[in-house]
């Protein structure tokens, strides 16, 4: 994933490429502040629970949901204006996986671009 040419926007800084690639160097849990609509309830779980997990006991363990996102630590420039991230949606029988920079405009986050790496 780190030397993934589909990381390396070619509008982004070099700061936030480098600052993606140091912080994505070894494998850690990501912990995060999410802000989500009401009536959605996140669940988090680590990589390692995850991989213990059995497809049909994920099923088991968290009924009519719509799969699990898992996100890579972000590359942020200096100003923490732009970012860069990977992230996996899994669904089932469905799926993607993508690299993302966004760039804070006017004090919110925007998706600049996006390299898709996989589709199910």
């Amino acid at each position: 994933m780190l030397l993934d040419r589909r990381s390396w926007f070619p509008g982004s800084s070099r700061v936030s490429r480098f600052s993606f690639f140091l912080t994505n160097l070894f494998t850690t849990d990501v912990e995060a502040e999410l802000h989500l609509p009401s009536g959605v309830i996140p669940v988090f779980i680590s990589r390692k629970e995850l991989e213990r997990t059995e497809p049909n006991d994920f099923q088991t363990r968290f009924p009519n949901n719509f799969g699990y996102i898992a996100v890579s630590h972000i590359g942020l420039n200096l100003i923490k204006s732009e970012a860069i991230f990977y992230i996996d949606h899994f669904c089932g029988l469905c799926g993607s996986g993508s690299y993302v920079l966004m760039r804070k405009v006017n004090g919110q986050w925007r998706v600049v671009d996006q390299h898709s790496t996989w589709v199910s």
